[in-house]
């Protein structure tokens, strides 16, 4: 499977650095030993669950809408939304929220639970093995997470047997 990118659309949001983080650490404080035991809770990863809930909500639709405008594309042209897999509450808020029909959503929570960064790739993977996945299909994939950034890109797919470019040329396009 090889996809060709027709846009893309990244953000991140720094006013909300501390929706998701840890306070000390690193080389500020790099060893926790000597850390006051009155402020241990510093070194702790802390997440404010109902900021991370209200961004991923907002974002997914807000992104998807500003990539269909970079685009030139309407709801009705999307074919398949692979969002990242946090939780089914936070997409299916979301999927309400969105101008693309829930039936276009591939979510595959079930199998494989929140993997974090991998969790596109592999609901990508599952999509094409279920069968979703059609050459010259469009077909949006969209990510949101850490330190509040996001990202989204409309593809259409291209299998390897049935085209003509190399990977390399793929990629430089």
């Amino acid at each position: 499977m090889y996809l060709t990118f027709h846009a893309e659309y990244f953000h991140s949001d720094g006013a909300r650095w501390d929706a998701a983080t840890i306070k000390w650490g690193g080389t500020r404080y790099p060893n926790p030993l000597e850390v006051d035991p009155s402020e241990i809770e510093n070194l702790y990863f802390r997440m404010d669950g109902h900021k991370i809930f209200k961004f991923g909500v907002l974002s997914l639709g807000e992104s998807i809408d500003e990539l269909l405008k970079r685009s030139g594309l309407d709801p009705g042209d999307v074919d398949l939304v692979i969002p990242h897999q946090p939780n089914l509450r936070m997409l299916e808020f979301a999927m309400r929220r969105s101008r693309i029909p829930r039936e276009k959503f591939f979510i595959d929570l079930e199998e494989f639970g929140n993997a974090a960064s991998a969790s596109v790739a592999m609901a990508l993977a599952d999509a094409d093995q279920a069968g979703r996945l059609k050459r010259g299909n469009r077909v949006i994939l969209v990510g949101f997470g850490a330190g509040l950034s996001g990202g989204r890109a409309p593809a259409r797919m291209v299998r390897a047997d049935q085209c003509a470019c190399t990977f390399l040329d793929l990629v430089l396009r």
